[in-house]
């Protein structure tokens, strides 16, 4: 019995204390009524604890950066009422019984490590390298301007470096707190000519956008040129998608899109014509080009005001190491850069220049040429021939803070045309003249801008040979911009671009000049305003990059019409709409990716011409009442994987896209003559869509890729075909593109490039009718004749002088268009033949054959 007892006993003891800790109400639940007014936290926990018998623990200095607190609490909880009293702090709390424990939060430390990315030869920047948290895998890519920013967390990190062409950088380094570092990238050993390609993780399976493609300077020189002469549109063209105008010709057609609708930027500045000697050549100087980048799929959203694409190349800012020459001497041309660093390392200087007399060497090569028997008939060009041109860049940067940096840009060329196979009564001039002044500033290791000053000029003039009334056209433009953009790093996941800009530009449609009279088309001015967003978040698998883009076309009153002296006028008129851009991607493994992507597009400039070629009488017009603006929906998507350890790249990228308000020109339209180019136009939508393939082998004494690609681009015009859908001229359905290099030897290279594509269309006579005593072609189908089909190979081989301490130089030899394919680029038909003949005149036109070329090319 008395065992018994003390078990009663015990288990009642334990039982009156679990319904006492049961039946206390938990201190944080509590609720309390009390009003305070401009009292300090720690006066308030006086007041609490003395009411409700609660402790509070804290450090009284960390109550000091809290301000007076006044509320007014009823019947409230203690945690709410303490939650609106420590609102806005680093502080918190718990409780720990009848006790409330003040702390302060704990908040996972994290760093900001930021700086720019430079070439240790030339201390050139680089653009789009990548900077890689090796533990974690974030990372950033430095931006177009060389700036880069990673929030790594405290303590030591690996931190790895890499970017096409250079050396790799792997590297630890304590982070303790916010640091700059600038990075420094060692050139990989090749020959000037020679192409080593190297992916950086993951390769292009890691990168978001689809349909973008990126050149460096080596890559643009490696590739078999016209004439020898590297050139940037030219090299693009070897890109799935793009294809070219004409042969040989430097114009871009891009994934159905018209000439017209490329943005091509040169340093930020938009160029309205990048054609030499009518296409053959660009105007981009292959000393001075640092990147080129082409958009065709996911646009980002601070490009505007074109449907297709944006080709964006920046140019060399100077050797901030030493003073260096470049030069090469060939058979078109010949070009010299000089560039060097200013005193006491504030920022680097470059001029550079080029000259061509391609008219003189393809009078000595057809002469030449035809005295080979095995060459005879080579073709019947005219020895007359009087085609050059020159290019003038100058650039400079200053240094003139830690964090701030100015950049000037100029640009000036100018061509002279003569070509009596294409007319002999007609002498034609034009020219670029482009001038960007930039101002870099970081405000925070994480906040970045660039606000850039922009002048844009293009001229025209045509005079009529053996007359005596001195007849001439001329027409072009100026256009000013200013632009401001940011970029915003939040965190290795998050990255945030806005900014705006403004453009004003005055449009000259024409200028007639006949004898002593003067007549004028239209004078247009146009302002341009613009703001956009995009933001870009990314996790281990998943990433998303959206905005949009808002612009605006404001055609202030100005003269119209075909008059004297610029009398009359019209009214003023805006367009303007919102461009919605969105990527997104998932990463299926580390080398392995899936994208798809979504961009509107609207462009209010509009290029008039009904030629193929990149004719420089060509019209820019500005969109109005009766001229509606175009646009563009484009749907793209694309696999990509990175096989081998990135020793093969795949690609493929399937794109479809509906365009609005397309125009197509009248029947023997003639835009030169027209006092109302309008009326020569009809309008109506259009669509394209296409597959492409590329695999590219990028490292190793081998490298190269081939591409292949199928597309169809279509037009309908209620007036045209009866309004049906019908091809455009550039529509080629299927199209292959590849290019091999191979270093035999440290000092030997050699490297090819072959292409076929199907044959353009073009529309062609069913008959003639008679007009006012003239015979004009009529026509039923429009582009219902498809030519032959294009195929051309291309070699080079490069020989590096033996090495010396202060000179490199190298010879190129190349030959442009090996097995001497005459590819036919039209059918010309001209109404009434020759000697009386009512008959039309019918021949094939075609611009190359078999073209050697021989380039010395020096460093010292």
């Amino acid at each position: 019995m008395p065992q018994f007892n003390k078990i009663f006993i015990l288990v009642s003891l334990y039982f009156c204390a679990v319904l006492k800790v049961y039946g206390q109400q938990p201190v944080l639940e509590r609720r309390i009524t009390l009003n305070v007014s401009n009292e300090s936290p720690d006066a308030i926990f006086d007041k609490i604890s003395s009411a409700e018998k609660i402790t509070f623990a804290y450090e009284v200095s960390g109550l000091h950066a809290l301000p007076p607190f006044s509320a007014n609490w009823k019947d409230e909880k203690l945690s709410v009422c303490l939650t609106q009293l420590l609102h806005g702090s680093r502080l918190t709390f718990s409780a720990n019984g009848n006790t409330i424990i003040i702390k302060k939060k704990f908040i996972a430390e994290s760093y900001t490590l930021s700086g720019t990315v430079r070439d240790s030869a030339n201390g050139e920047l680089l653009i789009g390298v990548t900077v890689l948290l090796k533990d974690t895998q974030a990372g950033t890519r430095s931006n177009a301007y060389g700036y880069y920013s990673l929030s790594p967390g405290p303590g030591r990190q690996h931190i790895w470096i890499s970017c096409i062409g250079y050396e790799s950088l792997d590297t630890l380094i304590n982070v303790k707190a916010n640091q700059v570092m600038n990075i420094y990238l060692t050139p990989r050993s090749t020959g000037l000519g020679q192409v080593i390609i190297t992916g950086y993780d993951g390769g292009k399976a890691k990168q978001q956008a689809v349909g973008a493609h990126s050149l460096n300077a080596r890559e643009i020189n490696a590739i078999p040129a016209l004439l020898g002469e590297a050139d940037v549109m030219k090299a693009m063209q070897q890109l799935p998608g793009v294809q070219p105008s004409v042969d040989g010709l430097s114009g871009l057609h891009v994934r159905g899109g018209g000439e017209g609708q490329n943005l091509i930027l040169l340093d930020e500045a938009p160029i309205y014509n990048a054609a030499h000697a009518a296409g053959f050549f660009s105007i981009f100087n292959p000393d001075v080009v640092k990147n080129a980048d082409i958009y065709m799929g996911s646009i980002p959203a601070r490009y505007g005001d074109r449907l297709s694409s944006v080709v964006d190349i920046r140019l060399k800012e100077g050797n901030t190491e030493r003073t260096a020459v470049t030069g090469s001497i060939g058979t078109t041309s010949s070009r010299l850069m000089v560039e060097g660093p200013l005193k006491n390392d504030k920022g680097s200087w470059l001029v550079a220049g080029r000259y061509s007399y391609a008219g003189a060497t393809l009078n000595a090569l057809h002469y030449g040429l035809n005295k080979m028997s095995f060459l005879r008939n080579f073709n019947s060009y005219h020895r007359g021939n009087r085609i050059s041109f020159f290019d003038l860049n100058v650039k400079g940067n200053y240094h003139l803070s830690a964090k701030d940096r100015l950049y000037l840009s100029v640009y000036t060329g100018n061509d002279d045309f003569y070509a009596p196979d294409i007319s002999k009564a007609v002498r034609e001039s034009w020219g670029n003249t482009t001038a960007t002044l930039r101002w870099n500033h970081i405000f925070n290791a994480r906040l970045f801008s660039n606000t850039s000053f922009i002048y844009s000029r293009y001229h025209y003039n045509s005079d009529l040979l053996n007359t005596s009334s001195g007849y001439s056209w001329s027409s072009g433009f100026r256009k000013m911009d200013l632009r401001q953009h940011y970029d915003y790093y939040v965190n290795n996941n998050h990255h945030l671009e806005f900014g705006f800009n403004v453009g004003y530009q005055r449009i000259q449609t024409g200028i007639l000049r006949q004898s002593s009279d003067t007549f004028s088309l239209a004078t247009r001015p146009v302002l341009e305003p613009a703001l956009y967003i995009s933001d870009s978040w990314s996790s281990h698998r998943f990433s998303i990059d959206y905005g949009f883009r808002l612009s605006f076309s404001y055609n202030i009153k100005g003269d119209t019409g075909y008059h004297w002296k610029n009398r009359g006028g019209e009214e003023s008129h805006m367009y303007g709409g919102i461009e919605p851009r969105i990527a997104v991607g998932y990463k299926i493994t580390s080398h392995m990716s899936l994208k798809l992507a979504y961009a509107h597009t609207r462009q209010h400039m509009r290029l008039l011409s009904n030629s193929l070629l990149s004719w420089p009488s060509a019209i820019w017009y500005p969109s109005g009442k009766d001229l509606p603006v175009q646009s563009a929906d484009i749907y793209s998507g694309g696999f990509y994987w990175s096989i081998a350890g990135d020793q093969l790249q795949l690609a493929v990228d399937a794109y479809y896209k509906n365009l609005y308000n397309q125009a197509e020109y009248h029947d023997n339209a003639n835009l030169s003559s027209s006092t109302n180019v309008i009326s020569e136009l009809y309008l109506g939508p259009g669509r394209a869509r296409g597959l492409e393939a590329m695999i590219k082998k990028e490292k190793g004494r081998l490298s190269g890729w081939i591409s292949y690609a199928w597309s169809q681009t279509m037009l309908k015009m209620d007036e045209i075909n009866e309004g049906r859908w019908y091809a455009t001229q550039y529509d080629r359905p299927h199209r292959i593109s590849s290019y091999i290099g191979y270093k035999l030897s440290e000092r030997i290279s050699v490297s090819a490039s072959f292409n076929y594509a199907t044959g353009s269309r073009i529309t062609v006579p069913a008959g003639q009718f008679l007009y006012n005593g003239s015979l004009y072609n009529y026509y039923n189908l429009r582009n219902s004749y498809k030519l032959k089909d294009f195929h051309r190979l291309d070699l080079s081989l490069t020989v590096k002088g033996k090495p010396h301490r202060h000179w490199q130089g190298e010879w190129n030899v190349s030959i442009y268009n090996a097995y001497n394919r005459k590819n036919i680029t039209s059918i010309v038909f001209t109404p009434g033949g020759e000697n009386g003949s009512t008959s039309p005149t019918v021949y094939e036109l075609y611009i190359f054959n078999l073209i050697p070329s021989v380039s010395y090319n020096f460093k010292f």
